[in-house]
C-alpha cells in the first residue's frame, strides 16, 4: 500500500460544501466547507501499489456517463 494525494479534495482534506449533494454536472457552494469523505479530512489515500487508480466524475453533457482519468 502506499499514500498518495486525495483524488476528491485534493489534498486539502475539505470540500466546498454542497459537493456530496450534487445530483448533476453542475452545483453550487453552499458557502461553507465539509470534511472530505473520501479521505476523512486526512487530505490523503491508501491504494495498492501497481494497481492503476483511476479519479471519476460525471460528464457535464451528460450526467448519466462519467469520464475518468488515471491518477499516477
Amino acid at each position: 500500500m502506499k499514500a498518495v494525494t486525495c483524488p476528491v479534495c485534493g489534498g486539502n482534506g475539505i470540500v466546498d460544501e454542497g459537493f456530496y449533494r450534487q445530483t448533476s454536472g453542475q452545483w453550487a457552494s453552499a458557502g461553507g466547507v465539509e470534511t472530505c469523505r473520501s479521505c476523512g479530512g486526512k487530505g490523503w489515500v491508501s491504494v495498492q501499489e501497481n494497481k492503476p487508480f483511476f479519479r471519476l466524475w460525471p460528464r457535464l453533457d451528460d450526467p448519466c456517463e462519467w469520464d475518468a482519468e488515471e491518477v499516477v
